[in-house]
């Protein structure tokens, strides 16, 4: 489909890539097509790049959480062959590690950017023998399967868990509690990828010829009431049930 767009007097290309397509590249190459990869990175960045500050954001919310005192902090996130995904987990163990934390494997679901991923991980770590203090969601697009096991489990927030979002949206400030979470500014994404975009078409010393841009747009850390100093004693819940889009699958 890309192909296909750049074919039709295409003047740039703003990509969000899905997985390293060294072929586009080189079709974009030679039609001399600017391109601008925006919120995940191809391998080696041989396009002008933006995305977000991803590990730091990731770094700031675990810190946040161990800062209250959480030493099992669990962790859902997406896919980590995208870059995005990836540097969000590594975020994460970067923090535990700096704080002499070993990371937990058991603590940890890798899965997909969807609400039935959020709603089965977050059971898988419920039903631990030793449930984690604290949830670190990767996504907002996981959010809504988390927190409906939570409701539908019996646990509050933040009196027997503490959760903390990657990427803000409305409905969490209205959310009971508020849910504190790493902000990243999407207009602010956005314009910078036109504007590399403006100077690549331009051309010249400054425009076509020179070194592909990285550039990573800053995040603010959002604190709400979704987060507070670990429970003391065990969790109590009871069992959600499986969600339907899951039922049935090994």
């Amino acid at each position: 489909m890309l192909v296909d767009m750049v074919g039709q007097a295409v003047d740039g290309l703003i990509w969000v890539p899905s997985v390293a397509e060294s072929d586009l590249l080189d079709y974009l190459a030679g039609q001399h097509t600017p391109a601008v990869a925006i919120v995940r990175r191809l391998k080696g960045d041989p396009i002008d790049t933006v995305v977000f500050e991803d590990r730091a954001g990731s770094q700031a919310a675990t810190q946040h959480l161990i800062g209250l005192g959480h030493k099992r902090i669990g962790y859902i996130g997406g896919d980590v062959m995208y870059s995005s995904n990836h540097d969000r987990w590594q975020g994460y163990l970067e923090a535990l590690r700096q704080a002499r934390q070993e990371p937990d494997e058991e603590l940890v679901r890798l899965g997909t950017n969807r609400g039935t991923w959020g709603a089965m991980a977050a059971n898988e770590l419920l039903r631990l023998s030793s449930p984690p203090t604290a949830i670190f969601v990767a996504s907002n697009a996981i959010m809504p399967g988390v927190i409906r096991t939570l409701r539908q489990t019996g646990v509050t927030l933040p009196d027997e868990m503490s959760l903390i979002c990657f990427d803000d949206v409305d409905w969490f400030s209205l959310s009971v509690p508020p849910i504190t979470a790493i902000s990243t500014a999407y207009t602010t994404l956005a314009e910078a990828a036109v504007d590399l975009l403006l100077t690549r078409a331009a051309g010249g010393s400054t425009g076509a010829d020179r070194p592909p841009v990285y550039m990573e747009v800053n995040f603010e850390f959002v604190l709400r009431r979704s987060t507070a100093p670990p429970r003391v004693g065990a969790l109590h819940y009871h069992e959600a049930p499986i969600p339907e889009a899951l039922a049935g699958e090994g």
